[in-house]
């Protein structure tokens, strides 16, 4: 009757991750690719991780109560709603899109989409940033 997890993967490849693990035989080269990563930029992925994630873990009891209420005594009600969500600069969450869902009730879904909105990420070191995040409810 709880929330069980909520795992959260990022949608942010940075240029240290897109390039995947390259090393050449020659250290003039290798040495060349190393100072060209941004680490600067894999560090700031860090940091909104780290943020993103921990405002999720910290608020996703909070659904608990939503989740109850529409199981009432339906022992069936169980499963994974997949959530887009874009957040902006400011850390307000400006849309939420459902990706996937093994609910039909389209009640509990506005719902949980309201509360999600009104989270507050603080300020983020970057734009826009869109995260995936799976919630499994049991």
């Amino acid at each position: 009757m709880k929330i069980i997890n909520a795992f959260l993967v990022l949608l942010m490849l940075s240029p240290v991750l897109g390039q995947g693990h390259i090393v050449y035989e020659d250290e003039e080269k290798q040495h060349e690719l190393d100072k060209s990563i941004d680490v600067t930029s894999f560090k700031k992925d860090l940091d909104v991780y780290s943020i993103v994630r921990s405002v999720i873990n910290y608020r996703v009891g909070g659904l608990q109560y939503i989740y109850k209420k529409h199981k009432g005594k339906d022992k069936k009600f169980k499963g994974q709603v997949m959530m887009k969500l874009t957040i902006n600069r400011t850390g307000q969450v400006e849309k939420i899109k459902i990706m996937r869902t093994q609910f039909q009730n389209r009640d509990f879904h506005a719902e949980i989409m309201e509360k999600i909105k009104t989270w507050k990420f603080g300020e983020l070191p970057v734009d826009k940033q869109k995260v995936v995040v799976p919630f499994y409810f049991s």
